[in-house]
């Protein structure tokens, strides 16, 4: 389990007993959702996040924490597989915050918790894929780090079909 310092947020495991508050929070940030699925948030985007897994992974592999604010609010969601492409690398599927929490560099702050995580777990590097056209969230992983390693064709499960970056961040 990830022990991640974000005082004054928590860092918890979700499960499919979060999965309301986890939806909510994929409501709050339909933004998100029309940028990925070109439609406004499914309503089953919570059960994709806990359930789906990269070909070859188990549900053992994967790390869904919830990032819940002070007063019980669920504020954001990070999902990471680990050994995922390859052994002793980790693929940050998703890092969501809700809309006001964006700009208040509390995603730094869980990208710096993460980091520090993967590495105590022997980890040496964090992949991702971002949408070719967000590209707030492009210069936020730059800025942090990671490099572009190739783009490549992406289709959401609405069909709805883009682009996505593929990154990387070697660990030190």
């Amino acid at each position: 389990m990830f022990d991640l310092d974000l005082s004054p947020h928590t860092a918890t495991r979700l499960t499919l007993a979060d999965a309301p508050a986890l939806q909510r929070l994929c409501e709050r940030c339909s933004d998100y959702y029309e940028m990925e699925e070109g439609v406004s948030t499914p309503p089953n985007a919570a059960e994709h996040v806990l359930n789906s897994l990269p070909p070859g992974k188990t549900h053992a592999d994967k790390h869904v924490i919830g990032i819940v604010a002070p007063d019980g609010e669920l504020v954001g969601v990070l999902e990471l597989v680990r050994d995922c492409p390859g052994e002793r690398e980790w693929w940050l599927g998703l890092l969501l915050l809700e809309p006001d929490a964006r700009t208040a560099g509390l995603g730094s702050r869980v990208l710096h918790e993460v980091e520090r995580a993967v590495a105590a777990a022997g980890g040496t590097v964090i992949h991702l894929g971002v949408l070719e056209h967000n590209a707030s969230a492009e210069r936020f992983w730059r800025r942090h780090g990671f490099a572009e390693l190739r783009r490549q064709p992406y289709t959401a499960n609405s069909g709805h079909a883009s682009r996505v970056i593929v990154m990387c961040h070697r660990l030190a």
